[in-house]
């Protein structure tokens, strides 16, 4: 899929395909997908702990309860995310007197 953006972005802007990906992100201000994802993944769990959407909030650690699963393979970004803001997020929560 990134190559694909990639390649989307170099035609769009006439760039050559020797330019490098650093140069033409870049150039474009836009930051590499793999980042973007991380980013967006971790806004998406932060918003659902802050909405207290139990339902989703379930799904995701439930999808994170198979840790098995992700031993092997590249963690998605939900899951990613979930486990390393689950505790700061609640932490953050809790200390809150507007949320209650």
């Amino acid at each position: 899929m990134d190559r694909v953006q990639y390649q989307g972005i170099r035609t769009a802007l006439g760039y050559m395909k020797s330019t490098p990906i650093v140069t033409i992100l870049a150039e474009r201000g836009e930051m590499p997908l793999n980042i973007r994802r991380k980013w967006l993944a971790s806004k998406v769990i932060t918003k659902l702990f802050y909405t207290n959407n139990q339902k989703w909030l379930e799904k995701v650690e439930e999808l994170a309860r198979f840790h098995g699963f992700w031993n092997n393979k590249i963690k998605p970004p939900y899951i990613a995310a979930m486990g390393k803001l689950k505790n700061y997020v609640q932490d953050k929560i809790d200390m809150s007197p507007i949320i209650k």
